[in-house]
This record gives C-alpha cells, sequence and structure tokens, in this order.
C-alpha cells in the first residue's frame, strides 16, 4: 500500500509540474511560460522574468499546457477511501503547487485522519504548510501544534512546531500589550487615541476577562462601543449639529425673482406703474433653505447623522484598572501557566480531526464536487 501511494505521488507530481505553455521556435529554441495574449501576428508568453512578445512568423509549433486547477481535479478523482494516504498526497500536491484551497486541503487532511489516524501528523503539517505559505501564521501554528501531538518525534514536524510557537506567543504577547496600553489610555481618559488599539484587540488574549473585572459589559466589544460613544464626533465636536452645506449656515436664500426686496416691480419706459409683494419669497426677500428649514442654518452632522450614542452608564475607572492588571499579571508570568499568554499544548498522541469536513459523509470527488462514496458515477 505504501509503495503504491508513493507511486500515486510521483506519478502526479511529474503531470502537476508539467503544466506550461512551451512555445517551440523556428530557430529551435523553447519558451516554456503562460500565454496570455494571442493576436494574428504575435502572441505574449508570461514567464518568470515578465512578459515576452513573440511572433507568430518565428513560431514553429505551440503546446498548451493544462492549468493547475485542472490537474488538481483529475488527482481528486483517483482517491479512494482504501488509500488514505492518498488525500494525504494530495493535500501536499496542493501545498507544493498552490493549486485549490484552504478548505480543499482541510477536507483532504481530515478525511485521511478520519480513514487512518496514524496520517494525523502528515495530514495536519501538510494543513499548517497551506496557510504558512498563505501569510496565515495563526492558522499554521495550530496545525502544526496538532501534528506535533500526534507525530512528535518528527524531526521536520518538531521543527516547524516550535519555530511557530514561539512566533505565536510572541504574536499573542504583542496583542495583549497593546491591549494593555489601550487600556491604560482609556483609564486616563485619552479616549480618542485608545479607540484604534481597543478596537484591534477585540481578540486579543484576556479580552474576554473584561465582563469579570468592570461594570456594564457583556462583552470585550461592548466596551469598545461604549468608549467610542464617549468620544465626540471630529466633524461635529459631539453638537450633533453643523453649519448648513446647502445655505452656508444663512438658514436661506436671496430671493432670485425680486433680487432679495420682498417686491416685484413692474416698469413700462423706465416708470414704475406697479408695485407687488413677491409671490415667491411672499414678500420676505429670502426664500428659507429646505435643507435646515428645522434649525435655520443648522443641519445634521453627516458623520454622526445627529444622533447622540448610546452610552453603558457609570464609567467604572476602578474595574479598568483591575481588568489591566489581570492582563498585565499574563504578560509577567505571575498567574499559573495554563491562564498566560501562548498557545496551549494538547496532550501527546491525539490523533484528533475536525468532523465537520468528514460528517457529511462525501469523502470521494466526482465530476467537480465532493460525493459520498456510492453517489460516485
Amino acid at each position: 500500500m505504501k509503495s503504491f501511494a508513493l507511486a500515486v505521488a510521483f506519478t502526479f507530481a511529474a503531470a502537476l509540474f508539467a503544466h506550461a505553455d512551451k512555445v517551440f521556435m523556428k530557430d529551435g529554441k523553447v519558451w516554456e511560460g503562460k500565454v496570455v495574449d494571442e493576436k494574428e501576428d504575435v502572441i505574449k508568453l508570461k514567464v518568470k522574468s515578465g512578459t515576452i512578445p513573440l511572433k507568430r512568423a518565428d513560431i514553429d509549433h505551440i503546446e498548451k499546457g493544462t492549468s493547475a486547477l485542472e490537474e488538481l481535479d483529475v488527482l481528486l478523482e483517483t482517491l479512494v477511501p482504501s488509500n488514505p494516504a492518498g488525500y494525504v498526497d494530495a493535500a501536499r500536491l496542493c501545498v507544493d503547487r498552490g493549486a485549490g484551497d484552504g478548505p480543499t486541503v482541510e477536507r483532504l487532511a481530515n478525511i485521511a485522519i478520519s480513514l487512518d489516524p496514524a496520517l494525523c501528523g502528515r495530514a495536519q503539517e501538510a494543513i499548517g504548510d497551506w496557510y504558512f505559505a498563505k501569510g496565515n501564521r495563526a492558522r499554521a501554528a495550530e496545525a502544526y501544534l496538532a501534528a506535533f501531538t500526534a507525530d512528535w518525534k518528527s524531526p521536520s514536524i518538531k521543527d516547524k512546531f516550535l519555530k511557530h510557537r514561539d512566533g505565536i506567543a510572541e504574536q499573542q504577547k504583542t496583542q495583549t500589550r497593546r491591549l494593555s496600553d489601550s487600556v491604560q489610555l482609556a483609564i486616563d481618559g485619552r479616549l480618542s487615541e485608545a479607540i484604534a488599539g481597543l478596537q484591534a484587540s477585540t481578540n486579543a488574549p484576556g479580552a474576554s476577562l473584561i465582563s469579570t473585572y468592570v461594570r456594564g459589559y457583556a462583552n470585550f466589544q461592548a466596551f469598545v462601543s461604549d468608549v467610542r460613544s464617549r468620544v465626540p464626533c471630529k466633524n461635529c465636536e459631539g453638537k450633533l449639529w453643523t453649519k448648513c452645506i446647502s445655505c452656508s449656515g444663512e438658514g436661506g436664500f436671496k430671493c432670485s425673482t425680486c433680487g432679495g426686496t420682498g417686491v416685484k416691480i413692474t416698469t413700462v419706459n423706465g416708470t414704475v406703474t406697479k408695485r407687488v409683494e413677491c409671490s415667491s419669497c411672499d414678500g420676505k426677500g429670502t426664500i428659507r433653505c429646505t435643507r435646515c428649514k428645522e434649525r435655520m442654518g443648522q443641519s445634521r452632522c453627516s458623520t454622526c447623522k445627529g444622533v447622540a450614542p448610546k452610552r453603558a452608564g457609570v464609567w467604572d475607572a476602578r474595574g479598568l484598572a483591575s481588568f489591566k492588571a489581570a492582563i498585565d499579571q499574563r504578560l509577567d508570568g505571575s498567574v499559573p501557566a495554563e491562564e498566560q499568554v501562548g498557545p496551549k499544548l494538547m496532550k501527546l498522541g491525539s490523533t484528533t480531526y475536525d468532523e465537520a469536513f468528514t460528517e457529511d459523509g462525501k469523502i470521494v470527488f466526482s465530476s467537480g464536487k465532493w460525493v459520498k462514496p456510492e453517489e460516485k458515477k
């Protein structure tokens, strides 16, 4: 079975890497890349260094390669539950080629573990490698931790776990320090300065302790919302109203019919023959601004919409100080290790997997989608 799995892996590895378009020139030179544009007299070929134009008159023939996604579909069609290692090999090839997506890699890995728990280390390592390549170090660290607990004797898995464990722990400490600093700004009354740091700390380690120490907040997001409500709107300085942008705060406009006199004059040969009240402005000389007619020159702030945010109530400064102290304790190590900042270790030998990817029973691939074995055509 193992030799078969390796054979499948090597066979498809060769196929997957032979995907480039090849342009054979009449002078014997061969260009490899991706044909991105074709015209009657010239083609454009994308290569590692950029895009180059090639004249059709100089081309002998072109061999088109298949896309990585097309090749991945072919590979997925070959997977069978009787060969669990094939799913890990497919996940690994997704990582190596950058084909597919995160859910596909996770489904392949989790199906493999559900079929053979002994594959947990390799499968979780593939998930970690995928997310690390995509820049999601936090998710990669979780996968490497799961891989390490399943196969702690593997040198490569251990190395990746240790590197990312330290990295994610430092990242969490940075997040917690930012949380602590932002809470201190709030305690000091510098709310506008605290907002950005607090908003970025919603998921920081320790943020969920807010309800334990501070009155009035069910969760950290409620605290952030309350702080935001206490910061005056920059546009109206908390007054809810601003100078009307239509009439520039004048409350109205000079009547264009009577020129602001309130009287409409009729003349004949330069002689005034009739003076009547201007019907456009009712003799007032001005026409009230329809935008701010309720407050003569003032309109609701366009930023806060003229609505005062609801506040939680009394500002619990003492509770916030206790909250910050609890956060700082988790940074300086004066609380039990299991409560400190950093990733938590699982029991060695754990081969758990995410059942969300397997509970539907769709563990084989057919005609572009995952189906149950009995549904495969």
